[in-house]
């Protein structure tokens, strides 16, 4: 497996190149910082880290490490 050495500045999920990093910055990170963090089990975005931990806690749990 490749490692993934682009790493986005804004969220730190990281990218095989930086044309996928650059895809992601364009779809992700909009110019107000609007859903900034991405679920990589289902795909939804959150606009605060918070959000996003409470989302991944309550649905995804089995699949995180504690």
């Amino acid at each position: 497996m490749k490692s993934e050495p682009y790493p986005c500045n804004i969220c730190g999920m990281s990218f095989v190149n930086t044309e996928e990093l650059a895809k992601h910055i364009a779809l992700v990170h909009t110019a107000n910082n609007e859903k900034m963090f991405q679920c990589q089990s289902c795909n939804t975005f959150f606009s605060s880290k918070e959000e996003f931990e409470d989302h991944a806690n309550k649905l995804h749990r089995d699949t995180e490490s504690n």
